[in-house]
């Protein structure tokens, strides 16, 4: 564990400080009227729009979303209008999975029936029970 002083002394650092600003500018432009937990969709993602370019890549980093196949979804051959679209409706993720799931998902994509796709779709049935429904499927 350690201590305050080692803690003083990271905290002091150069990186820590542009760390700091960093993320406090953030949080005043998402969260600049206390409701960035609260917005709707297209709310946040209006916010998120007036984030500078390296505020926009240190959320991702500090959120995990720059990673691959983050959240189980092939992000680099998601088309952007299909993005924007599965952003406005209930279960886009789950749009989003279906459509273009990363490498480990596809296998279990192709293997469901078209009324539990439907289903998923629909939040009625989970991507872990699609996975307990027809096992786990190696890529």
């Amino acid at each position: 564990m350690q201590t305050k002083a080692e803690i003083k002394k990271i905290e002091a650092t150069p990186e820590a400080r542009i760390s700091k600003h960093i993320e406090e500018n953030i949080e005043q432009k998402l969260n600049y009227d206390g409701r960035w937990h609260t917005c709707l969709t297209s709310e946040g993602i209006s916010r998120l729009s007036t984030l500078t370019r390296e505020e926009s890549d240190f959320l991702g980093r500090t959120m995990g979303w720059d990673q691959p196949y983050y959240n189980e979804v092939d992000w680099e051959n998601v088309p952007t209008p299909f993005l924007a679209a599965c952003c406005e409706i209930e279960h886009g993720m789950r749009a989003l999975q279906l459509n273009n799931p990363a490498p480990s998902l596809k296998p279990l994509i192709d293997r469901i029936t078209s009324d539990d796709e439907a289903d998923f779709l629909q939040g009625v049935i989970t991507l872990d029970q699609l996975k307990a429904k027809y096992g786990e499927v190696e890529p």
